[in-house]
């Protein structure tokens, strides 16, 4: 049988609060920790998503919204 590879793992110690509060926010969204660690260190190291990108998304977002809800009053 062959040995399974996995990713390398990083261990992080926080508070008992946090750490629910976190687990329960992730999984409101639909999401994993590691998907939301992983994101954030991206940001940090300037891999992710930039505020002005992000920003222009939303605004576009919501053009695409208001569009939908006036096609959907109509």
């Amino acid at each position: 049988m062959g040995k399974e590879v996995t990713e390398p793992r990083i261990n992080i110690r926080v508070d008992n609060a946090i750490k629910e509060a976190f687990l329960q926010k992730v999984e409101a969204e639909g999401k994993t920790m590691t998907v939301v660690v992983t994101e954030l260190i991206e940001q940090y190291l300037g891999r992710g998503v930039r505020s002005s990108e992000l920003t222009e998304l939303r605004q576009r977002l919501e053009v695409v919204e208001r569009t939908l809800s006036g096609e959907c009053n109509a």
